[in-house]
């Protein structure tokens, strides 16, 4: 005979809620008792099993944890509760459906709360965490900061005493002002042009130090090994605090995990500098002094930090872990949260300095899940959190996050799936694992290995203001996990990937990352001119997944490197169908395929792209297969781009084919890789293809949408699919669906043009200070065998060290060895370049230098040889003998402009005696330098030095 439990049937008035009259409800309960006792005890009468009623217990922030956990006698605190479900399961079986009514108002955590599989439910008894009706409940891993803001003499901010901080007793690195995070004062501010450094430290760690330029770093700063340097990067960007400012030779250093070098993507690459107490200057900014205990803010307009909330995190990465025990089989199972905020979570800037990896996954989250299973997050807010928000990792397994609104995050919003692949091939978790065979991953029920993560639904979530720390991250990102859904969610204001499906390297992971849908999410406005090599949609690995009726539009990138497309498939992916997208304004390919197999582009709109509808990435000897299909697409710009780059065919070409694409400018024709639509299907391209007018409602006006009689139809076989694209995005309420709105978005930060960047390209060096063997991060050197160029003692113009140039018989190319500068944007002013060289006594190796436009050798400018023999030759012209093993000093001056002349000026200086020169360049069309080289240019052993190397672009 089962036992029957019922909830309290008395009344409790809530707080302020008048009493009721009692007499009537005695009666009532009298007569239920006696119908219970009866059905307790012949449940046979009642023609059917008995069920358990479901149980209550209420928390309030001005409860107490010695009550009963009654609605009038409420628990103060979440781990009470927990304790009180716990004890309820030890007592009762069977046991009804649980929830845990969190009254409203705040409830500061001290400690991480840790739920286990003793805190389960059952699929007949689930436990629900969540607000009381009408209530929001905040789970805070802060603490409000209390006491009186004092301006600071003289300055436009306030302080505050925090006696908690005083010699970092309490070191916190974020601040929530009103709700809001708030930005570590920082410089250059948000939204200016970032610095730029002066590339490599001579002598030093590529990786861990780099040359800034005087007036950048000041040595002089308050607590400088407090300051962190944020490296930009292509993607992912990394944190590293300052260990030491060598103010003598403008170096920086500190510490970096990372494999490559600092200027891996650009000699000058861009950095920011945070938590710098003297670049304390624009509203919202704040400085903590760790030392002294002082926190200084400087308001936002119309605020008064006096009659302001300041919230300061407590917790640092994490808040709340969900931790099965996957070595045992048990799992914490049937837990559900519901309209729940969680806030005020820490990054832990100590513990990642210097760390690395693409999208930030090294870092936690606030709410972890390891052994998840059957459990849910439904119209919770995760806001104001130091790194990711959500992680459902190892082990987890029906786990549903929908309507839940994520903003204000130092990182990402969710990470899903197990991280390394490592942790899915190697022996079984257990305690007494061992390399036996018997050991690798046991299945469960499903027949997977407990740690695999499976069915994740991921849907109607809003998601926006990502990065305020980590900017490298993916909205979304699913890692090894297979049947993830990841659908109708709308993610705005990030600085990278919005959704990523990051299972990568090699096709192993295959197996543990697979039919996953990524459908009917609104993705929009996305990067922040911080970062580039990056999309709506991204793809590294996983096979067989299914992208489908996504809204992609206005993206913007970092312009310098590549770009931000809508849907990307980056290496090893296989196997993927992308149909029914739409993307537009994007700045890059509409759908990009860098490497993988077997892909299908089908049945897509793009539009009003940078470099047009698509593009399959490059080939090389070692990566020969790749391969897609591109069919039934349509492409509408007003430009005349309509595919800016081709494809080597590789082992089977990509298979273009009917496709439409079409131009709104009336004034221009569409090119294919610089090719006509004639020549370009000559190459045996987009068979079946046409070049028309689709026939869309507005494209000008970004309406889409296709009548089913479009021209479209009838050409390219296009199956219209505007009922259902314009259901992307969240759905629900008016409320919920506009949620977005109510936020004003970050706007996209300025970025150095090419007029700035061309100032970059000047440059002087006498080898002086570098170390023997050093080569200068000023050029890049190609090469190929033993020739090289490197720092050497063995000559010199002046001083004791020159740059030595190294040349060998049967190198790859005949102008190996080469050093080349790559300028941007060096097209208007004055240039002027002067080094002295000599070719060896001895071994003499003939030297080339040359200035080249856009055209290459095709646009050469000033041309000068140093032949073997001594001449030295301007444009093929003898203009000077220097014999091998004496100096020659050279400057070549010339101006670049509409109105300049197609001349330069030679000075040569050698032996005492200087020629001047007038000379035209070689060629007429050359009008801005791209280009200028010192190579090898003959095929011998030989030597030449070169030194007191300077560019000018001043007067």
């Amino acid at each position: 005979m089962k036992e029957i439990s019922t909830r309290h049937l008395p009344h409790h008035p809530a707080r302020g809620e008048p009493a009721m009259n009692v007499f009537p409800l005695f009666r009532l309960m009298t007569l239920t008792a006696v119908l219970l006792a009866v059905a307790v005890g012949f449940p046979e009468v009642f023609g059917a099993e008995v069920v358990a009623a479901s149980r209550e217990y209420y928390v309030a922030p001005d409860g107490n944890d010695a009550n009963e956990g009654s609605q009038a006698e409420p628990f103060a605190s979440i781990p009470r509760a927990m304790a009180a479900v716990r004890e309820l399961r030890l007592a009762e079986n069977p046991v009804g459906p649980v929830t845990v009514f969190l009254r409203g108002g705040v409830y500061p955590l001290a400690e991480k709360l840790v739920f286990t599989p003793a805190d389960s439910g059952t699929s007949d008894s689930p436990v629900t965490y969540r607000s009381h009706p009408g209530e929001r409940a905040v789970l805070s891993g802060g603490r409000r900061l209390s006491g009186t803001w004092q301006r600071t003499p003289g300055k436009p901010y306030y302080e505050l005493a925090v006696p908690e901080a005083h010699d970092s007793q309490w070191r916190f690195f974020s601040l929530y002002v009103n709700g809001e995070s708030r930005i570590r004062a920082r410089t250059p501010n948000w939204g200016q042009k970032v610095l730029r450094a002066d590339g490599r430290a001579p002598g030093e760690d590529p990786r861990q130090a780099f040359r800034y330029f005087p007036g950048d770093i000041d040595p002089a700063w308050s607590h400088p090994t407090d300051i962190d340097v944020v490296l930009l990067q292509s993607w992912t960007p990394t944190l590293h605090r300052i260990e030491e400012i060598d103010a003598q030779r403008h170096v920086v250093r500190f510490h970096s995990t990372h494999g490559r070098t600092v200027d891996f993507w650009e000699r000058n690459f861009r950095y920011y500098l945070s938590n710098v107490f003297e670049a304390l200057d624009e509203p919202g900014e704040w400085y903590l002094n760790r030392h002294t205990g002082t926190l200084f803010y400087y308001p936002m307009p119309g605020e008064d930090p006096n009659e302001s909330v300041f919230v300061a995190p407590v917790l640092k990465s994490e808040m709340i872990e969900l931790a099965g025990d996957l070595p045992a089989g048990r799992f914490v199972e049937h837990v559900h949260f519901r309209d729940l905020d969680f806030r005020h979570v820490d990054a832990d800037l100590d513990r990642y300095n210097g760390v690395y990896r693409q999208g930030h996954m090294f870092l936690t989250a606030a709410v972890v899940g390891r052994g998840l299973r059957a459990a849910s997050f439904v119209g919770c807010t995760f806001a104001q959190l130091g790194e990711y928000a959500l992680e459902l990792a190892d082990g987890c397994r029906d786990v549903r996050v929908e309507r839940c609104h994520i903003r204000d995050i130092g990182a990402g919003a969710m990470q899903l799936g197990v991280t390394d692949l490592k942790t899915l091939l190697t022996p079984r978790l257990a305690a007494n694992a061992g390399t036996d065979p018997a050991d690798a991953p046991q299945p469960d029920g499903q027949g997977a290995a407990v740690q695999e993560v499976l069915d994740l639904v991921i849907d109607n979530n809003c998601i926006h203001r990502l990065g305020t720390i980590w900017h490298g991250c993916y909205g979304i990102v699913n890692r090894f996990a297979s049947r993830t859904r990841i659908t109708h969610n709308e993610i705005f204001d990030t600085h990278w990937d919005a959704i990523g499906l990051d299972a990568r390297w090699n096709w192993q992971g295959e197996k543990y990352s697979h039919g996953n849908v990524v459908a009917y999410n609104h993705l929009h406005h996305l990067g922040l001119r911080y970062h580039t090599d990056a999309a709506g949609v991204y793809q590294f690995g996983p096979l067989d997944t299914h992208i489908h009726h996504n809204r992609v539009h206005d993206n913007v990138a970092y312009p310098y490197i590549c770009g931000f497309a809508g849907i990307y498939l980056d290496q090893q992916s296989r196997g993927a169908v992308v149909e029914n997208n739409l993307v537009y304004d994007v700045e890059w390919y509409a759908y990009f395929q860098h490497k993988g197999v077997d892909n299908v582009f089908r049945n897509n709109i793009g539009a009003f792209a940078r470099d047009g509808l698509i593009r399959r990435g490059a080939l090389s000897d070692t990566w020969r297969a790749n391969h897609m299909e591109a069919y039934r697409n349509l492409y509408v710009t007003d430009d005349d781009i309509a595919l800016r780059h081709g494809w080597v065919p590789g082992d089977r070409p990509p298979m273009l084919r009917r496709n439409m694409y079409h131009t709104l400018a009336s004034d221009v024709e569409l090119t294919f890789a610089d090719k006509s639509f004639a020549q370009w299907q000559a190459e045996g391209q987009d068979e079946g293809s046409v070049v028309g007018d689709p026939g869309f409602r507005d494209p000008a006006g970004r309406d889409f949408s296709l009548s089913p009689d479009a021209p479209a139809v009838a050409a390219v076989g296009f199956q219209p699919f505007d009922p259902q694209i314009r259901t992307a995005g969240l759905y629900g309420p008016d409320a919920w669906r506009n949620v977005g709105r109510r936020y004003p978005r970050r706007q996209p930060t300025a970025v150095w043009t090419p007029a700035d960047l061309a100032r970059l390209a000047a440059f002087e060096m006498d080898f002086e200070d570098m170390p023997v063997g050093y080569q200068p991060d000023v050029f890049r050197l190609s090469t190929s065998g033993e020739g090289t160029f490197q720092v050497t003692d063995q000559a010199a113009y002046r001083g004791t060290k020159s740059y030595k140039c190294i040349d060998r018989k049967g190198l790859a190319r005949s102008f190996h060895p080469v050093i080349q500068l790559t300028p941007r944007g060096l097209d208007q002013g004055p240039v002027t370049l002067s080094f002295a060289a000599m070719l060896h006594a001895e071994t003499p190796a003939p030297l080339n230098v040359e200035f080249r436009g856009a055209g290459g050798t095709s646009e050469t400018g000033p041309s000068l040889q140093f032949l073997a023999d001594g001449r030295i030759l301007a444009g093929g012209q003898e203009v000077l003998q220097a014999p091998p093993g004496t100096w020659t000093h050279v400057e070549i001056a010339f101006r670049l402009g509409d109105d300049a002349p197609a001349t330069y000026t030679l000075n040569l200086r050698h032996d005492g005696a200087t020629t001047q020169h007038v000379l035209p360049f070689r060629h007429d069309a050359f009008n801005q330098v791209r280009w200028l080289g010192f190579y090898a240019s003959a095929d011998v052993d030989g030597v030449f030095y070169l030194d007191d190397m300077k560019l000018s672009l001043e007067e």
